[in-house]
């Protein structure tokens, strides 16, 4: 900044020890939990349907790739912004 004092952007950012293992924590339940819930998910619609459980399985996969690809889509146009904004901001040219 011009009058030397740091910026709010270099400041560096920590969690309380119990919100630092809350994402392990969540890893470790929800990774069990969730593809149980996803087999019941596909075994739930097949039966519903009538339609094979590998074909609802597949139908699944497919969808979720194609979401996960615009999600990464997304992901990457957001970085780009915020890259770009704050080199603006670096720059001078943006002032908070």
């Amino acid at each position: 900044m011009a009058n030397g004092e740091p910026s709010w952007l270099d400041a560096r950012v920590t969690l309380p020890p119990v919100l630092s293992q809350l994402p392990h924590w969540l890893h470790r339940a929800g990774g069990w939990l969730g593809w149980c819930e996803v087999k019941r998910g596909v075994l739930t619609a097949a039966h519903r349907t009538g339609i094979p459980a590998v074909l609802v399985a597949a139908l699944a996969l497919v969808v979720a790739f194609r979401l996960a690809r615009r999600a990464l889509h997304l992901v990457f146009e957001v970085t780009l912004a915020l890259a770009l904004v704050l080199a603006a901001t670096k720059a001078g040219w943006i002032r908070f």
